[in-house]
This record gives structure tokens, C-alpha cells and sequence, in this order.
């Protein structure tokens, strides 16, 4: 399928925004370091009966600037993308850090949910594993090198203690050219504004989200 590309107004400027294919309407929402992680999935053959809506979240490629660190304000943004495609009610898929922000937007508007997918996180204490703590450290090296101003290796570090070695080759094998530069450009956002974001959110909050 082809993604067209629109410019979606925001507090402080655009997101860039896409949509594919018709059908069933699917919001898609990206994690950290990689925005269009997303754009194999729309060839998909068996998933060819769905209308998939993405967006580059705030601060990622040409999307305009944060405005406010939190969960509230980037799920703002999400439910700001349905509704410049004319997407009422939408299924929800989100990857890693974009999880958080797919529960906020299920918190804000459950009626415009139609179902909620979480990819590999997105809760508050989504940390709480037992790889949290290497994770950690690798984390802490990738943002030691960005404050050297390595952005190249600060990328790579975080690279691995997402996914381990070789996951720079699996990312390429999949998206191939262009994404590394991009993540390189894009990854003081994954520090600067990610993972300092801020969001209240009570067990109380999360029983009450039903889709």
C-alpha cells in the first residue's frame, strides 16, 4: 500500500501523519528511536482489509518540536491525528514507549477505541522485569555518549540494550536504508523528552480502561 503523507496541526507546528489502504481503521503508534517502524506492516497481505493511520510523534523526523513532556499531552496529539482523517473509532496498536501513550488515549476517550494493542510495554512499571537492570545500564552508556556528543554511538548502544547485538542488521534487514540516519538525527528525543516524560496514572486508571 502506498502511505500518504499529510501535515496534521498541533500545538507549535505540524505532525507528519500518514494513512494506507481502507477499511477497518487501525491508529498505529511508534516507540523510541525508530518512527516508521510501522511501514512493513501494511504489506501485509492478511492485513489488507484495514485503513492503518501513523503519524511521527513530536520531536521525531519533521515533526514539530514538544510543546509538554507527558503522556496526557502526546496522547493529545494521537487522538489530534484520528480526528484530521476522520477516524472516529479506531483499534489501537502501540510499540514499546508509544504503549503508554496508547493506554492515555484509551483513558481520555475509550469510546474512540475500538480495541488496544500493546507491543512490547506501555505500562508505568513496564521497567519491572528481570532485563530492567541491564537495560538500565546500557541506557545509562547510550546517554553518557550522547552527552559527549557521540550521537552515532549513543544510537548503537541504546540499539543494544533494546534489543541486543545485531539488532542495528535486523532494524536494516527490515526497513533497509535511511532509518539509521534518521534514528541518529532523532535520538536526543529518546532522553530530552521521552523518557523524562511525565504521566499520573493509577491501578485504578488501568481497571477502569475497558475497549
Amino acid at each position: 500500500m502506498e502511505q500518504r503523507y499529510e501535515a496534521v496541526p498541533v500545538e507549535g507546528g505540524v505532525l507528519e501523519a500518514w494513512s494506507a489502504g481502507s477499511g477497518d481503521p487501525v491508529l498505529v503508534i511508534h516507540g523510541a528511536v525508530v518512527p516508521d517502524v510501522f511501514g512493513p506492516m501494511i504489506d501485509e497481505p492478511t492485513l489488507a482489509d484495514y485503513r492503518f493511520v501513523g503519524y511521527r510523534r513530536r520531536a521525531y523526523a519533521g515533526s514539530a518540536p514538544v510543546s509538554e513532556s507527558s503522556i496526557e499531552s502526546y496522547a493529545g496529539d494521537a487522538l489530534a491525528v484520528m480526528t484530521h482523517f476522520g477516524l472516529d473509532r479506531a483499534h489501537v496498536v502501540a510499540h514499546s514507549f508509544g504503549g503508554r501513550i496508547g493506554l492515555e488515549v484509551a483513558r481520555q476517550a475509550p469510546e474512540r477505541v475500538q480495541s488496544l494493542a500493546l507491543l512490547e510495554g506501555g505500562g508505568a512499571s513496564d521497567l519491572v522485569v528481570p532485563s530492567a537492570p541491564s537495560f538500565l545500564a546500557g541506557a545509562g552508556a547510550s546517554a553518557a555518549a550522547l552527552q559527549e556528543g557521540d550521537r552515532a554511538g549513543a544510537l548503537d548502544k541504546l540499539l543494544v540494550a533494546i534489543g541486543g547485538e545485531g539488532s542495528r542488521e535486523a532494524i536494516d534487514a527490515v526497513l533497509g536504508d535511511g532509518w539509521y540516519d534518521q534514528a541518529v538525527a532523532d535520538i536526543g528525543t529518546v532522553f530530552q523528552h521521552d523518557l523524562s516524560s511525565s504521566w499520573t496514572l493509577t491501578l485504578a486508571d488501568l481497571e477502569a480502561i475497558s475497549t
